[in-house]
């Protein structure tokens, strides 16, 4: 190659690279293919309910990723750095919450008091999880080995379920109905004069058993005893002088 054509070689290159120069540094127009692509981010401030991270913005500029001037000279203003994130409501756990008549309903795990367990597939805020327990007669042992029958909720029978509860009988209490019996007055104790007669009072159950006194209304027990006057009284005369 001669010295002239390297000349000429050289000045085309500078050419070139003038242009180039020139086109990376002049303003594109507005309306070109340009625009700010999100990079990376840090991990939102919450997990839900809207919360806030900060984020990189680049300038794509057909698609390539360029100097931010590219998009700063043709009026795009860079995304502010921190972006709202997880925007959607937070949603609480359901739960069954016992409530004063205990039955179950299902509420979010923060107003839940008496949790029993969760909320079926479905449920909502309010849906009954639980009917209200029912007092019936639970036959069972005690402590000293007796066959009892108290009324108990069904929810906390240990033994056999008999049936609902008599009325008038409360949680606690036997099932077995009780009632005093009083036998017949026995004879006075004076054959002359003011006595006392007794007689045996008795706590029974239906079944005609004698149970301990304190099963019994001790305000309507009947008296054991009462006054009386015997009247087989001999009159002695005697005389004055």
């Amino acid at each position: 190659m001669s010295s002239t054509e390297r000349v000429n070689r050289n000045r085309l290159y500078l050419a070139l690279a003038s242009s180039f120069v020139i086109a990376l540094t002049m303003s594109p127009a507005v309306g070109a293919d340009h625009e700010w692509r999100v990079g990376t981010c840090t991990r939102c401030s919450v997990p839900c309910g809207t919360g806030t991270q900060t984020c990189d913005w680049v300038c794509y500029v057909g698609g390539l990723a360029v100097d931010d001037a590219f998009c700063t000279r043709v009026g795009l203003a860079k995304p502010p750095a921190e972006q709202d994130c997880n925007t959607d409501p937070c949603v609480e756990k359901l739960l069954c919450c016992e409530q004063a008549d205990g039955s179950g309903v299902c509420l979010p795990e923060s107003q839940c008091k008496n949790p029993i367990s969760s909320c079926p597939a479905g449920a909502g805020v309010g849906t009954v999880c639980q009917d209200p327990p029912e007092p019936v007669c639970c036959t069972t042992k005690d402590a000293n080995g007796q066959v009892v029958s108290l009324c108990v909720l069904d929810r906390d029978c240990t033994g056999q379920i008999e049936g609902d509860c008599p009325a008038g009988v409360a949680l606690g209490e036997s099932c077995i109905r009780t009632r005093w019996v009083a036998g017949s007055f026995g004879d006075c104790s004076m054959t002359c004069g003011e006595g006392t007669q007794t007689r045996r009072v008795e706590c029974v159950d239906d079944a005609g058993n004698v149970v301990s006194s304190d099963r019994c209304d001790a305000s309507t027990r009947p008296a054991e005893t009462r006054t009386c006057t015997g009247t087989d009284c001999q009159w002695v005369v005697r005389s004055v002088l």
